[in-house]
């Protein structure tokens, strides 16, 4: 019973050697890369076209202030024009300088959102730019990865169709439970026990279990869950 498991895991190691040389491939590394980078082009647009819609709103807002501010100046300066008292004159003078200093500050924020605008602007170009890069980036990787998988499927198809025929000896249970492990990418999934501790995880096992595998019975390793046998 066990034998035919091993067996199968043998030729199972030969298909799963393949499949690990494909997914480390710089081709498929470079393709995987490229294609999650194109995924999060849309949402990085979004984020950027609501920024330039809030800075834009900020703008216009601060135009309008800075040309209320103006008029203001106007009319100040217009009144001091007429001033009759000494105080009359401090006082404006006084409203004056307060007008000048948020103007001044105004200013300050005109040039920072102004600044902001401008690096929206650049972070448009260059997410156009790597856009255009990852498209090709994905485009020749892709093919190239496509070419060297295609190039290993007869020999997929080969040992597929071995691992097709000794499936059919292992014990139904125990293929279930290989099959299982496989899908969760535990590999090697069979392990031969040679002393009293799993060779797996290196951790000692039961009275029991050794008994069993004693036996002759494939059992698994209640720490790693690996399937182990004893000659």
């Amino acid at each position: 019973m066990v034998k035919n498991l091993v067996a199968y895991q043998e030729v199972d190691a030969k298909l799963r050697e393949i499949e690990v040389f494909l997914s480390n491939s710089e081709e498929r590394k470079k393709s995987v890369v490229a294609r999650r980078f194109l995924e999060t082009v849309d949402e990085s647009v979004s984020k950027l076209d609501k920024r330039a819609e809030e800075l834009g709103i900020m703008f216009k807002n601060l135009n309008d202030n800075s040309q209320k501010l103006k008029e203001e100046q106007q009319e100040f300066m217009g009144a001091i024009e007429e001033v009759e008292t000494p105080e009359e004159a401090v006082y404006l003078k006084k409203k004056l300088d307060e007008l000048l200093s948020k103007m001044n500050s105004l200013e300050k924020e005109t040039a920072n959102l102004k600044k902001e605008m401008e690096d929206i602007s650049n972070e448009y170009l260059a997410l156009r730019k790597k856009t255009k890069a990852a498209q090709t980036q994905y485009t020749e990787n892709f093919a190239k990865f496509k070419e060297l998988r295609d190039s290993k499927q007869p020999e997929v198809d080969a040992l597929k169709k071995e691992l097709e025929e000794l499936g059919k000896k292992v014990d139904s249970v125990l293929f279930e439970k290989y099959q299982q492990k496989r899908k969760d990418k535990s590999f090697p999934i069979v392990y031969k026990v040679v002393g009293e501790t799993c060779p797996a995880c290196s951790m000692s096992l039961s009275m029991i279990d050794l008994n069993n595998l004693g036996k002759g019975d494939v059992i698994e390793c209640e720490t790693c869950r690996k399937l182990l046998y004893k000659e």
